[in-house]
């Protein structure tokens, strides 16, 4: 149950039920039950940011019991702990991949393949990104063929730009909708559809047909929310069949030109008020430099030349925003 809400994004309460199951435990508390629940409650840790916070009990669980007495919760242990020192800067692949083939020769799939779905996450997060694309190629597919759903969409949702990678080095065509299936179950796609549709555009349009088809109603009234306003023909399209498949889906319209940082459309907006580049700096506690760079994304994000077209498109939106019921 614990793991439960915390899959859904209720991390605190998840956190305090997974607590509880320890909070009598005694020094005859069984090994494998304790190393399972320090385990649990790492991961949890983890998936809420507090990296520094999880080392403790991944740390306890990894030493809680051997090989010889259990190897799928030993093994396991080790992989969420090497993950979690490479995602606190102590990286070693090379361990990560020895637990992967030790797990395989042990009938143990699920661990082998999560351990190699975690280097290929450390590899793309570190620059190592031909080494990412390699094993996402490998461990992506067999995981879908197996059934690993959930673990693909709590990995991968919140790292969007891995998750591109993800969906684009998919060996077969069928694979990248099966896997835009998994992460429609995440409470958090609307942040990936997002930002696919700013860094992935291609990716975009798939994406909210798999929220239609996978998501729930609150989920894929976000995904619709940070769809609107986009003008790409494609998404277009599947935003009209979504609200077509869910009729009884209501959502708030999302901001302006999604495809723009947050940054973006508050320069943007600036630039309509008539404000000049040192005055954005100055409003928005930027450097000059920074702000230049800023427009230049907006030109080439909004496919306009200039500052008066991208004032144009936005007044234009923006019309169509007010008279949007």
């Amino acid at each position: 149950m614990g793991l439960l809400r915390g899959s859904q994004g209720h991390l605190a309460e998840g956190l305090a039920i997974v607590r509880t199951t320890m909070a009598g435990k005694s020094p005859s508390t069984e090994k494998t039950h304790e190393a399972c629940m320090l385990s649990h409650e790492a991961t949890l840790l983890r998936r809420a940011g507090d990296l520094e916070v999880a080392l403790a009990p991944c740390t306890g669980a990894a030493k809680s019991v051997a090989f010889g007495r259990d190897p799928y919760t030993a093994l396991n242990s080790q992989a969420n702990l090497l993950y979690l020192r490479a995602l606190l800067g102590d990286s070693d692949m090379p361990q990560l991949l020895a637990v992967s083939e030790r797990a395989f020769g042990a009938g143990l799939s699920f661990v082998a393949l999560k351990a190699r779905l975690y280097v290929a996450i450390v590899a793309e997060t570190t620059g190592a990104g031909e080494l990412g694309a390699e094993l996402l190629r490998d461990c992506v597919p067999r995981q879908l063929e197996l059934g690993h759903f959930h673990l693909l969409a709590q990995e991968l949702c919140p790292r969007p730009a891995v998750a591109a990678r993800a969906l684009s080095s998919t060996p077969s065509q069928d694979h990248a909708p099966r896997l835009l299936g998994a992460l429609a179950n995440h409470w958090g796609f609307a942040e990936l559809v997002e930002a696919l549709v700013a860094d992935s555009p291609a990716l975009a349009a798939p994406a909210v047909r798999a929220a239609a088809e996978r998501a729930s109603d609150k989920v894929l009234a976000r995904v619709l929310s940070v769809t609107q306003g986009v003008r790409d023909g494609a998404l277009a399209r599947a935003v009209e069949a979504a609200l077509e498949q869910r009729p009884g889906v209501t959502f708030v319209p999302g901001p302006l030109f999604p495809q723009l940082t947050k940054r973006e459309r508050q320069v943007l907006r600036l630039m309509a008020e008539g404000r000049l580049n040192l005055e954005i700096a100055d409003e928005l506690f930027l450097s000059l430099v920074t702000v230049k760079t800023h427009i230049n994304h907006i030109f080439t994000k909004l496919g306009v030349k200039n500052r008066v077209e991208a004032i144009l498109a936005y007044k234009e939106a923006a019309g169509q925003a007010r008279d949007t019921p």
